[in-house]
């Protein structure tokens, strides 16, 4: 190589420094990555050592059986917060000792464990399995396939109850899945993004209002409400302009996440879901079964068209289209900052 050659490659590689060091810079090549390679399923994930932390923390700090619900609200309050704490903790570590190397090592470090709290091409994946197998009319591997992306029965769903649970379940993990990470992010760095996914962990964990986590998972499921309410409704103009784009129908879309968002008994999955369904002209909610009990949950959308598996590849490509357009947002808000 040439001495103009080697000074261009310095340069280069200085420049590539600089960017890296940019947590927009760092948010846009973790979501590469995930594009490319999706759940690095070879590394020890952070949501399964979350999980096993949590589960740690719960065994022990529910080591009494005979607790009142009191205690079981504040017990589940500390094992929150410890997992939270130790979430963060562990992180900062591992880019201090990253760092001790060299500040990029730092900074790939922080890419890679971005890349790690989002899920934008598993869902994709997943959701595109669940159509190849209505495409083969093969209805008992499309039903497996959906079960593992939704929590409902599955076992006696037909084609149209499985394209509807798929489009569900895309719409309402654009949030937490992609949309938060990205957003927490943005605003804490990589920090905040595994802040957000011990939230979102916890939730899928102890968020449930049965016996046993009525009173011990309440607050993990309060914190994660909270976590996910701005960003539910910033997914709203972000997929009604992606079904702009798409040709979709944009203002139905709105009109749909204005009217019927509120109807889910979750404060935050009915926006993105009733702003997907009016894109896609079709209604979503109804009636699910969870371990052979019936649940009745609200009609979102107007059934302009039936359910057919447009409607899966529809959905894939509003969610690609609003992930981008809402990481374009968080540069150009950068760039205004």
């Amino acid at each position: 190589m040439t001495d103009i050659e080697i000074n261009l490659l310095i340069k280069l590689i200085k420049h590539l420094g600089e960017m890296i060091h940019k947590i927009e810079y760092q948010i846009f090549f973790a979501l590469i990555l995930d594009l490319i390679f999706g759940d690095p399923r070879w590394f020890p994930h952070p949501v399964k050592i979350m999980g096993i932390l949590a589960t740690r923390i719960e065994n022990l700090f529910r080591r009494n059986p005979y607790l009142s619900s009191n205690s079981l609200f504040i017990r589940g309050i500390f094992s929150a917060i410890l997992v939270y704490f130790f979430s963060i903790f562990a992180i900062i570590i591992i880019k201090q000792l990253a760092f001790f190397i060299h500040p990029v090592c730092a900074d790939l470090i922080s890419i890679f464990i971005l890349y790690t709290t989002i899920a934008l091409k598993d869902l994709i994946k997943h959701s595109q399995d669940v159509y190849q197998s209505l495409i083969e009319k093969n209805l008992i591997l499309a039903r497996q396939r959906l079960s593992l992306i939704v929590g409902r029965d599955t076992l006696n769903l037909d084609e149209k109850e499985i394209i509807r649970g798929t489009v569900e379940s895309v719409a309402e993990n654009l949030v937490d899945g992609i949309l938060s990470p990205l957003l927490f992010a943005f605003l804490f760095g990589v920090e905040g993004a595994i802040f957000y996914k011990a939230v979102n962990t916890l939730d899928s964990m102890w968020g449930y209002k049965n016996k046993r986590y009525l009173h011990f998972g309440c607050f993990a499921a309060r914190v994660d409400d909270v976590a996910n309410f701005i960003p539910a409704r910033l997914s709203v103009p972000f997929i009604a302009l992606a079904a702009l784009i798409l040709k979709l129908n944009a203002k139905n879309a709105y009109f749909m996440a204005l009217r019927d968002g509120h109807k889910h008994p979750g404060p935050n999955s009915g926006r993105p879901e009733a702003a997907t369904a009016g894109a896609l002209n079709i209604r979503l909610g109804g009636i699910n079964y969870y371990q052979g009990r019936k649940s009745i949950k609200p009609y979102l959308g107007d059934a302009l068209e039936e359910l057919n598996l447009k409607h899966i590849k529809n959905v894939n490509c509003l969610i690609v289209s609003s992930t981008l357009l809402f990481v374009l947002f968080l540069f150009f808000i950068i760039k205004l900052i």
